[in-house]
Protein backbone atom coordinates (compact mmCIF):
# COMPACT_ATOMS: atom_id res chain seq x y z
CA UNK A 1 0.00 0.00 0.00
CA UNK A 2 1.25 3.89 -0.80
CA UNK A 3 -0.01 6.74 1.04
CA UNK A 4 0.07 9.48 -1.72
CA UNK A 5 -0.10 13.34 -2.24
CA UNK A 6 -3.15 14.15 -4.37
CA UNK A 7 -0.86 15.73 -6.84
CA UNK A 8 0.89 12.67 -7.58
CA UNK A 9 -1.94 10.82 -9.55
CA UNK A 10 -4.02 12.05 -12.34
CA UNK A 11 -7.86 11.76 -12.15
CA UNK A 12 -10.06 9.79 -15.07
CA UNK A 13 -12.94 8.57 -15.64
CA UNK A 14 -13.01 4.96 -16.43
CA UNK A 15 -16.07 3.24 -18.57
CA UNK A 16 -16.38 -0.48 -17.83
CA UNK A 17 -19.40 -2.65 -19.86
CA UNK A 18 -21.35 -5.31 -18.83
CA UNK A 19 -24.04 -7.42 -21.25
CA UNK A 20 -26.58 -4.66 -21.97
CA UNK A 21 -25.12 -1.76 -19.19
CA UNK A 22 -22.30 0.74 -19.04
CA UNK A 23 -20.68 1.75 -15.81
CA UNK A 24 -18.72 5.17 -15.43
CA UNK A 25 -16.32 4.85 -12.25
CA UNK A 26 -13.94 7.25 -11.03
CA UNK A 27 -10.46 6.47 -11.34
CA UNK A 28 -6.76 7.31 -11.43
CA UNK A 29 -3.45 7.07 -12.90
CA UNK A 30 0.06 6.48 -11.25
CA UNK A 31 3.14 5.44 -12.90
CA UNK A 32 1.37 4.19 -15.76
CA UNK A 33 -1.01 2.06 -14.29
CA UNK A 34 -5.02 2.70 -13.92
CA UNK A 35 -6.75 2.56 -10.26
CA UNK A 36 -10.52 2.49 -9.51
CA UNK A 37 -11.95 3.54 -6.44
CA UNK A 38 -12.87 1.27 -4.14
CA UNK A 39 -13.99 3.00 -0.24
CA UNK A 40 -13.73 6.56 1.07
CA UNK A 41 -12.51 7.71 4.23
CA UNK A 42 -12.87 11.24 6.00
CA UNK A 43 -9.65 12.74 7.42
CA UNK A 44 -10.29 11.69 10.46
CA UNK A 45 -10.79 8.06 9.86
CA UNK A 46 -6.68 8.05 8.38
CA UNK A 47 -6.20 5.33 10.80
CA UNK A 48 -9.19 3.20 10.00
CA UNK A 49 -8.11 3.69 6.17
CA UNK A 50 -4.60 2.71 6.09
CA UNK A 51 -5.85 -0.31 8.73
CA UNK A 52 -8.32 -1.12 5.52
CA UNK A 53 -5.74 -0.77 3.05
CA UNK A 54 -3.46 -3.17 4.37
CA UNK A 55 -5.70 -5.64 5.33
CA UNK A 56 -7.29 -5.62 1.41
CA UNK A 57 -3.58 -5.74 0.19
CA UNK A 58 -2.86 -9.04 2.52
CA UNK A 59 -5.70 -10.75 1.70
CA UNK A 60 -5.15 -10.30 -1.94
CA UNK A 61 -1.54 -11.81 -0.73
CA UNK A 62 -0.16 -8.92 -2.88
CA UNK A 63 -1.74 -9.73 -6.11
CA UNK A 64 -3.43 -5.94 -5.97
CA UNK A 65 -1.86 -2.96 -5.65
CA UNK A 66 -3.76 -0.09 -3.00
CA UNK A 67 -2.86 3.22 -2.94
CA UNK A 68 -4.14 5.32 0.09
CA UNK A 69 -5.08 9.91 -1.01
CA UNK A 70 -4.15 12.12 1.45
Amino acid sequence: MKILDHKQVKYCNLVQHQKDTTQHLPGLIFKNKLFIKDKSFTIGQQKEAQDYGKKQFLDNKGQREYLLLE
